[in-house]
């Protein structure tokens, strides 16, 4: 897990816990994996991230039928010649030789934005006499999350100081190019000085149990890992330097003798244009032996990612090595099944990674409303969704048993 530990909601209600739930449905070894080592944090799905890493790996490494081989491939064709069909399920981070092969074949220059990471704090470094556990509206045991507060004056303090904090340098011609998803923190800041009290610093539905009023901002930490000792800034990606996260960041309330286990720093995500250069199995159209799986594939996000490649690994490949049968696709109407239609049928100019979104499925129609859609309300709305997905999930399930 390079960022977050977060798996994002785990409520029917939102597209991710639809996700979450077809893929645990199809038996996916990194969501149940990741439900056993579940931390804290409300209606949200986070790992103990060290316990997570090490699970999958022994499962891998312990696998009858898996053969790991610690080297790098730099030779696709020679790959080629030894198997029947490649799956590069390369990441965001696809480098060097292997790169420059698979940019000849695909015959175009890939396309990446720029994605940032929080920083770690030790709990031992964060002052409970100024901060306080709560979730967002009474979400979770307690309150999962730690919460710093920020009166009007402390918060437009601080958004001058992200402001004008020194940034670490980025590629020329590459300003700006941000996941939406994932904007750093000062890149917030310096859209409008209001910006973070509608994201990370919003304060809805956080009440300050030793005022009982809601504060005027606030910034929260989120478990990291199962021993508790470890937390996560939560959306604080950022690409200030070190030397001035370690300054403003102490600046939070609680946070004055802060130990920073991690700083957040950028990476470079690199994607392909799929729906110009990949068929509807996720093979290369120059190359039909060739699979992307997870993010380079066009996908955004851990679960995203997990989706698109059980997606290819548990499906479509196995179509086309055992089976040479038709396995029916997923129905657009599932969250995988609209997954895949985003990456096959988005319009190629402009093509950008997607997460997860009840904006992917179809809309609801009169019948579906009657069926699936309780009572007149937004959430019951987003519910019905999901409820259509399962019920279609569950007779895709059945025709491929």
């Amino acid at each position: 897990l390079v960022c977050s530990n977060s798996l994002r909601s785990n409520q029917l209600h939102n597209a991710a816990g639809l996700l979450k739930e077809e893929l645990r449905r199809c038996g996916s070894l990194l969501i149940s994996t990741a439900d056993k080592h579940a931390v804290p944090a409300g209606s949200s799905l986070a790992v103990s991230r060290d316990d997570f890493a090490d699970s999958v790996t022994k499962k891998i490494m312990s696998t009858k039928g898996i053969t790991v081989v610690d080297q790098e491939v730099k030779n696709l064709n020679a790959m080629l010649r030894d198997y029947d069909a490649v799956v590069l399920a390369t990441g965001p981070h696809t480098f060097g030789d292997l790169s420059n092969e698979l940019r000849t074949i695909i015959g175009e220059e890939y396309l990446y934005f720029y994605d940032a990471i929080a920083p770690l704090v030790e709990l031992g470094g964060i002052d409970m006499d100024m901060c306080f556990r709560a979730s967002r509206g009474g979400e979770g045991k307690e309150g999962d999350y730690i919460n710093a507060p920020f009166s009007k004056d402390e918060y437009y303090n601080f958004v001058d100081e992200l402001k004008n904090g020194i940034k670490t340098p980025i590629h020329s011609g590459d300003e700006g190019v941000f996941f939406r998803g994932c904007m750093p923190i000062e890149v917030m800041a310096e859209d409008s000085a209001d910006t973070l009290l509608y994201g990370p610093m919003r304060s809805d539905g956080i009440i300050d149990p030793r005022t009982g009023k809601r504060p005027y901002a606030v910034i929260q930490f989120r478990q990291d890992r199962a021993a508790g000792d470890i937390y996560n800034i939560v959306g604080f990606q950022t690409r200030l330097t070190y030397p001035e996260q370690m300054r403003i960041f102490k600046k939070i309330p609680g946070l004055k003798n802060a130990e920073f286990v991690r700083l957040g720093s950028m990476h470079r995500n690199t994607y392909v244009n799929a729906p110009r250069v990949m068929n509807p199995d996720m093979s290369l159209k120059k190359e039909n032996r060739i699979f992307l799986a997870g993010q380079i594939s066009g996908v955004e996000g851990y679960i995203e990612s997990i989706a698109q490649s059980f997606f290819v690994a548990g499906t479509l490949l196995t179509r086309f090595l055992v089976s040479k049968s038709s396995l029916p696709d997923f129905p657009d109407y599932t969250a995988m099944g609209a997954l895949r239609n985003y990456l096959i049928n988005a319009e190629p100019a402009g093509f950008q990674p997607m997460k997860i979104n009840l904006g992917l499925l179809p809309p609801l129609s009169s019948d579906d409303k009657k069926e699936f859609v309780k009572a007149k309300s937004k959430f019951e709305n987003k519910l019905g969704f999901s409820k259509r997905s399962l019920a279609f999930f569950d007779k895709y399930i059945s025709k491929i048993n």
